[in-house]
C-alpha cells in the first residue's frame, strides 16, 4: 500500500489589541509530524495551554508541552490528517 507522503505547512497567527488597534503578536510556521508506523497519519499541534490562561499577559507557545492533554480549564488545538481506511485494512499494518 502506497500513500502520498506529503509535508504540510501550517501557520499560527496570534493577534492582540494594542491601544484600540489590532496587531499581529506572532506569526509562526508550524511543524507537522508524520507517523512512520501509520502512513498518511499527520499531526500538527497548533496551541496548548495546560490551565486557564492569564489573558492580561502575552500568550506564547514557545515549546512543545510535556502533554497535549490539557488540565482543568486548559485548551489544545490540533490539526490531524487521518489516513484512508485502506491503510488499516492492509495486512502489513
Amino acid at each position: 500500500m502506497k500513500t502520498e507522503n506529503r509535508k504540510a505547512s501550517y501557520r499560527r497567527v496570534v493577534t492582540a489589541e494594542v491601544q484600540g488597534k489590532s496587531v499581529i503578536q506572532s506569526d509562526d510556521l508550524l511543524q507537522d509530524y508524520n507517523f512512520e508506523t501509520v502512513p498518511g497519519y499527520i499531526h500538527c499541534l497548533v496551541w496548548a495551554d495546560s490551565s486557564i490562561p492569564d489573558l492580561s499577559q502575552q500568550q506564547k507557545m514557545d515549546r512543545h508541552p510535556e502533554s497535549v492533554v490539557p488540565g482543568p480549564g486548559g485548551t489544545s488545538l490540533h490539526i490531524v490528517t487521518f489516513p484512508p481506511s485502506s491503510v488499516f485494512e492492509d495486512p502489513s499494518f
